[in-house]
Order: structure tokens, then sequence, then C-alpha cells
């Protein structure tokens, strides 16, 4: 099942690397620490910076932005790190899987991006509009304002100078800063609400701009891409599966008995898909929950007695073959996945 290796206190961000390293930064502003959570084992490194974000470029090389929007950039170990420049936040919040670019906000203003490269660090094109970096797409989108925009318009644009590749029309006047640009397979964009007052989710090809399907369910939601396969999953009052291509339904599996301990009652739950698994946790209680798509049961859960609830909102991370969860008390607890996961 699980083993626990480690609680930490105090953990401001929590930041997986495409190498398989984890950064853990502290947010005691009076004793700033960070960890290197490497193969199993916790480096501790003791330097005077709140780090905020970090980002692996293609030479090994990490990027990093501390509390006061200056931009470094280093080894990992955190002692031979070079000042870049300041005035600055790093925005990496499609879970570091930007390829050739990155984006940075300007501090003084927040409508103000930059996009750079990850070859040469080398400012290409200013954006004042909201943008989105997914792989080596770069997306827009004009400020949506009542009464102003009849259809949302995302755009499609050419990362080395912003100029329009192809527009995205959705026949629908919604607001961008409730939506995101959520994960992309196989030429399908998927286009997910992150609050609960947005509803609507849609499947958009990414080499035409045509809207492929468009679904107006409020647990649109809870759904993420499969990591293999051309569907959607999502786990919350039952397990269902949508075809990525068609957004219908293709699988639903609702057991009473089978989910009456784990009914999540409320809330926005987050999960990550480990293999076959989907790993989560429901409000108020201190089980973790890892759900068989296979067999469509509850394969393992797993109650840690030294926590008192776990956070069902925030983002579950699993790296290395580990699960970083967050608690009430607002502690992190890592786990390691035991032999017996046959994933």
């Amino acid at each position: 099942m699980f083993t626990k290796k480690h609680r930490l206190d105090k953990v401001g961000s929590i930041i997986p690397l495409k190498d398989g390293r984890v950064f853990i930064f502290g947010e005691d502003s009076y004793n700033p620490w960070h960890y290197i959570f490497s193969n199993g084992s916790l480096n501790k490194f003791e330097k005077n910076i709140e780090w905020e974000e970090a980002l692996l470029l293609d030479n090994d090389e990490i990027l990093f932005c501390d509390d006061d929007s200056n931009i470094y950039i280093g080894s990992g170990d955190f002692v031979s790190s070079k000042f870049l420049f300041n005035n600055f936040y790093l925005i990496n919040n499609n879970d570091n899987r930007a390829q050739k670019y990155f984006m940075l906000q300007c501090k003084e203003n927040d409508s103000k991006s930059s996009i750079f490269s990850f070859k040469d660090l080398k400012q290409l094109w200013d954006s004042y509009k909201y943008t989105s970096i997914i792989d080596e797409f770069v997306y827009t989108s004009e400020e949506y304002k009542r009464g102003e925009n009849p259809k949302n318009i995302f755009n499609r644009v050419d990362p080395i100078d912003g100029s329009l590749i192809l527009k995205m029309e959705l026949d629908e006047s919604i607001d961008f800063k409730t939506i995101r640009f959520f994960d992309l397979r196989n030429d399908v964009l998927f286009i997910k609400p992150s609050t609960s007052e947005s509803t609507l989710a849609f499947g958009v090809s990414n080499s035409t701009g045509k809207v492929l399907w468009k679904v107006d369910d409020r647990n649109m939601r809870h759904f993420q891409i499969h990591h293999s396969e051309d569907k959607l999953i999502a786990l919350h009052y039952n397990y269902e599966e949508r075809d990525l291509h068609t957004g219908e339904v293709i699988f639903q599996h609702k057991d009473e008995n089978l989910f009456e301990d784990f009914y999540p009652r409320q809330g926005n739950l987050k999960f990550c898909q480990v293999g076959k698994y989907i790993i989560t946790v429901v409000p108020r209680k201190n089980k973790i929950y890892a759900y068989n798509m296979d067999t469509n049961e509850f394969d393992w859960i797993y109650t840690d007695p030294n926590v008192k609830s776990f956070l069902p909102a925030v983002r579950i991370e699993f790296c290395s073959n580990h699960l970083f969860l967050r608690d009430d008390d607002g502690h992190v607890n890592i786990y390691k996945l035991d032999e017996e996961w046959n994933l």
C-alpha cells in the first residue's frame, strides 16, 4: 500500500521537475528553508531566500523565482545560483510541461507577460492578454467584458513573435478567468471550468481551431485527461469516462455500497493518476483512496493516524514513486508506494 516517509511543517510550494526531483519550499519568512527530494531522500538547504517557483531548463539548469520577484538560474544546489533580473514572476501553471518556452509576469504591471526561450533565455515578445503555455504551444485570449464580447475567442499564436496562427471560437460568452487550458493530447485541447459557477467544458482541435464538442455539466470540473488513452476520467460521486474526441460518456460505474465511505459530499476533489489507479482524498477524513480503473474497486484505502484530515481541493503531487499530500494542520505528508503496486 503506502509507507509514510516524511512529514514536513510550514511548506509553501511543492514543485516536481521533469527529471524526477521535487523542490519543496518553506513558507517561514523568518527562517527560509528548502528541500530537494530525490530518490526518496530529503536534502535540506538553509538559505536566506524564499523561493516561489522553479522550472527545469533543457540544459539541466533550473530557473528560480523568489518572493521578491527576482529571477535566478542555477544547478539546483542553490549555492551557485546566479541572479538574472528582477521585477518578474515565473508563471508555471502547467505542471512543468513547458518544453521550449516559459512565461514571466511583470511585477509592476500584472497585465503584462513576457515570453522567453529556454535555449538562450532570450525575451521573445510581450503579451497584454491572458496567456498560457502547454508543451510547446502558446495561447492567448482577450479579456472578457460583459456586453461587449459576443463570443469568446482564443488564439493559438506563434511562440517566437506572438503572431496569430489560428482562432478558436467558443460560441459562448465565457470569462476566461473562470476556465483554463487544462490539457492537450492527440490534437485535442481540453478546456474545462475551474470554478463551481462555470459549467461548460470544450474539446477543441489544436490544429484547426474547430470546436469538436461542448458539454454543459457542472461535474466537468472534476475531469482530467487519461495519461495514455484518449479519454477523460473523473472520480467523484462515481467513476466516469468520456471520449476525448466527442465528449460523450463511454463508461460509468455507480455502486452505492462501494462509494458509501468515499462519498465526497462537497468541494472540488483533486486527484492524480498513477498507472491504472486514481489516488485521491475526501473532506474531513484522514484516508487516502486508490481506485483501480481496470477492476472498478478501491484496491487500497490507507488511513494515516497522525493526520486529522487531508485537504481535498489542493493539488496532489506524485513523483519518483512518492505521493505528496497536504493536511488540515499545514503539513505535507510524503508516502512511498509499496512494491505490491502493479501499475
